[in-house]
């Protein structure tokens, strides 16, 4: 059994890691992490893959759970750990990539309001552009369970 199998009691199927990343409930709703995401005008692959983090992160002196390299479009996670900590970390390299494409990274003395102002309207962007990844990020396994 892989760390992806026995996240939750009520997927009885996963098939995660490197190769497919479908996931079916018992309630046979399927469930996706996104390969692709939306950043403005730049398409990010999203890559699973924890022996490239644990590289990354070996040659950087961290424990990573997500990295993301712009030059390259990647954005790359650890699939070992579990899933709403891979979707956390999803939407967190995703605001790196929000926050490169305002051009927030050339701006040391912007103020809480110039972020703000800059950032939002990128987001509904990326949110409007990747319905796939909302329904990844907002998809809840527990309230399937219940119905």
């Amino acid at each position: 059994m892989t760390a992806e199998e026995g996240i939750y009691p009520n997927v009885r199927e996963a098939k995660f890691g490197a190769g497919g990343r479908v996931g079916v409930t018992t309630g046979g709703k399927p469930f996706k992490r996104p390969t692709l995401i939306w950043v403005g005008a730049k398409p990010y692959e999203v890559v699973y893959d924890h022996d490239a983090l644990a590289l990354i992160g070996q040659q950087r002196g961290q424990r990573l759970l997500g990295f993301t390299t712009s030059h390259d479009l990647i954005i790359t996670l650890d699939h070992t750990v579990k899933e709403p900590i891979i979707r956390d970390t999803l939407a967190h390299e995703i605001l790196h990539g929000l926050w490169l494409d305002a051009g927030l990274n050339e701006f040391h003395d912007a103020t809480e309001e110039q972020i703000v102002n800059a950032l939002a309207p990128r987001l509904v962007l990326l949110l409007r552009s990747n319905p796939d990844f909302v329904d990844y990020l907002t998809f809840s396994l527990e309230a399937e369970a219940e119905e």
